[in-house]
């Protein structure tokens, strides 16, 4: 099928349909998610607010778990287009995009243009993947850097054009700062074990490129270097505890997923979906020989399988963290179906259909139902009160972290065990704003206010605060504001 398939100005046409449909349509028609994408949209929020670009904060304390790049990218767009949803997720979705977009450009320079198309509509319509792009994290962005490295690292050993490689140390460099040195440790992987089955270990050398290696650090370091001015724990928060300990289930708090070795093989079915059904394709040998494929599928799967082995190893785990494989593996997936000259086109325009109807049917269910995502019933009975009074947070605040993206207000926590505020919270500008049971009693004995909590927390905040008069006013479907105003416990039953 694809033997006879010339690209043509309508293919793009069509292609850049799948990804506005995929990830820009709709992108703010329905609310941030608590947990991580309202925390990461709120830390760039307070970015732009304060000014202070190198140390990020969160709640108005430090919080230097990620790098900055994903947060500066975002306080840009809040910048030209306002704080709003829609802006926090442009980001990772053009993210998303980008990385298609590289994927094209590898295969025009290689001369696979067909098989580069073909893995563009594969990600483009792959749903765990768009739905990963629509979604403030940092792993698209680092998907995106190491696409680009990678991608440039490859047509430099092609062609041994000096200008590919250093930039491909550019990208590197910006991958750093999108989630720290896992980047390196991929790349050099990857790369030198490629170039050492291919028997090529001269060319391990000449990676090391003196002025790409200039470049690198050229972006690298001032960032490194001014947050370890400004933050003195810096260097044993960042490097130590955050990416070192981390991989070996040692980091405090101890507040990620771990997972059997097999944990992300039913998550790249879901990535792909649903052209992860045809991944048993690539089990199927195909009888012609060809040095340049055999040698582009060499370096795919190895794009492929070692972050597989890295990240199945790592005690740390995380539903998303293989989407910086998903490029490889639907590439590899493009040249099977490229080979495959009984594979009718009816079953891959089938399976754009079935991607284009489940993203539609799925932008509509999440609209309906904000609530399973978001606090915005408590944000919306606050905003409709408007009373003026205080609002108080109680325990772990990351499981509510849209509370604050959506009001835009700093608010006070009692009784803080949250792990991702936990180093914030002995600092200086901690003072004041996390506050005591006693001494939160004491404000509650003498004013009205509200407190915003999760609901596993409720029979916890009764047992430690009896007695104040509080009850829930209203719900999400798994947070809870609770108001002392006997008026409004009166009106809520």
């Amino acid at each position: 099928m694809f033997k006879s398939f010339h690209l043509k100005s309508g293919h793009y046409y069509l292609l850049a349909f799948f990804i506005a449909i995929g990830f820009y349509v709709g992108l703010g028609g329905y609310p941030l998610s608590n947990n991580n994408e309202g925390l990461y949209a709120e830390v760039a929020r307070e970015m732009l607010l304060t000014g202070n670009y190198i140390i990020p904060h969160l709640n108005f304390v430090p919080y230097i778990e990620k790098p900055p790049l994903l947060y500066w990218l975002i306080a840009l767009s809040y910048h030209v287009f306002g704080v709003t949803t829609w802006a926090a997720r442009l980001i990772p979705a053009s993210c998303g995009a980008l990385t298609i977009v590289c994927l094209l450009w590898l295969g025009q320079k290689i001369g696979r243009a067909r098989e580069a198309w073909l893995t563009a509509v594969i990600l483009a319509t792959s749903l765990g993947y768009i739905v990963i792009a629509r979604i403030v994290f940092f792993d698209m962005l680092l998907t995106a850097c190491l696409t680009v490295t990678l991608s440039l690292f490859y047509v430099w050993w092609q062609t041994d054009k000096k200008y590919y490689l250093r930039s491909a140390y550019i990208f590197l460099g910006l991958g750093v700062l999108s989630k720290g040195l896992l980047i390196l440790v991929l790349v050099f992987a990857i790369s030198v074990t490629f170039l050492f089955i291919c028997r090529q270990k001269k060319r391990i050398l000449s990676l090391f490129d003196f002025w790409g290696i200039i470049l690198f650090l050229a972006i690298v370091l001032p960032w490194h270097v001014a947050a370890n001015i400004q933050y003195p724990g810096f260097f044993r928060d960042y490097f130590i505890n955050e990416q070192v300990l981390r991989f070996l289930n040692e980091r405090i708090p101890h507040d990620y997923y771990q997972g059997p070795i097999y944990y992300y093989i039913p998550r790249i079915l879901a990535y792909l979906l649903p052209w992860s059904l045809l991944l048993p394709l690539l089990c199927k040998r195909h009888p012609m020989k060809n040095n340049d494929t055999d040698k582009l599928a060499l370096f795919l799967w190895l794009w492929f399988i070692v972050p597989l082995v890295f990240f199945s190893v790592s005690q740390a785990k995380a539903n998303y963290y293989m989407i910086i494989g998903m490029p490889a593996l639907a590439y590899l997936l493009a040249i099977k179906i490229n080979q495959m000259n009984n594979l009718k086109s009816s079953l891959l325009w089938s399976m754009v259909s079935i991607s284009l109807i489940t993203l539609l049917a799925g932008y509509i269910v999440a609209k309906k139902i904000p609530d399973e995502y978001s606090e915005l019933s408590i944000i919306q009975y606050l905003q409709a009160k408007n009373s003026g009074r205080p609002v108080y947070l109680y325990d772990n605040y990351a499981k509510q972290s849209t509370l604050l993206f959506y009001l835009q207000k700093r608010l006070p926590m009692i009784a803080a065990d949250d792990p991702d505020l936990a180093y914030g919270a002995q600092t200086n500008e901690a003072k004041g704003w996390f506050i005591s049971v006693e001494q939160f009693k004491s404000i509650a004995e003498k004013q009205f206010c509200y407190v915003a909590l999760v609901k596993e927390s409720l029979s916890k905040f009764y047992q430690v605060l009896p007695g104040l008069g509080f009850c829930p006013v209203t719900a999400t479907k798994k947070g809870l504001l609770l108001s002392n105003d006997p008026g409004d416990c009166n009106k809520h039953g």
